[in-house]
């Protein structure tokens, strides 16, 4: 993709219509599509939205390349990059920055985002599990809640 198509944040509001309703050039430009959530314009926030929701699975070469994404400081960035490693071929690889979201994360949305996808792990690792532990005696009753379902799909 050319640089022209991206702004520092993310792809203009004509790119991200433009590519909208072709998944594989959402997954090819997953990282533009996912800084686009930062820009100023509600519009283009909701269309790079679209645009996210409408991937099922991700491959993992494209999972690797969202991971570092966890530790952005954009909320949404973070959100919106944990439910994409959700849906990453082997969640597994991507235990310790969901983790590390769940329990460390200001944002409680963030927080509860990733323990949902925590619970896509086929062997959990001890931290984990015990980060969903953690999190299932938070004072949010939602994380509470997603924190105990996920613990009970990875056993």
């Amino acid at each position: 993709m050319g640089m022209s198509a991206m702004t520092e944040s993310g792809f203009k509001l004509d790119q991200l219509k433009l590519i909208a309703s072709q998944p594989e050039r959402i997954i090819d430009d997953l990282v533009a599509v996912l800084m686009s959530l930062t820009s100023d314009d509600e519009e283009t926030r909701a269309w790079a939205v679209d645009c996210i929701q409408s991937i099922e699975s991700l491959p993992q070469s494209k999972a690797d390349s969202i991971a570092g994404l966890c530790e952005h400081n954009s909320d949404a960035v973070v959100n919106w990059t944990c439910r994409m490693l959700g849906k990453a071929e082997n969640v597994d690889a991507f235990q310790k920055q969901l983790t590390q979201v769940l329990l460390n994360h200001s944002c409680i949305t963030a927080r509860q985002t990733a323990a949902m996808a925590l619970g896509c792990v086929q062997k959990a690792s001890t931290e984990t599990k015990q980060g969903l532990e953690v999190a299932a005696q938070n004072s949010d009753p939602r994380l509470q809640r997603l924190a105990k379902e996920s613990l009970e799909k990875i056993g």
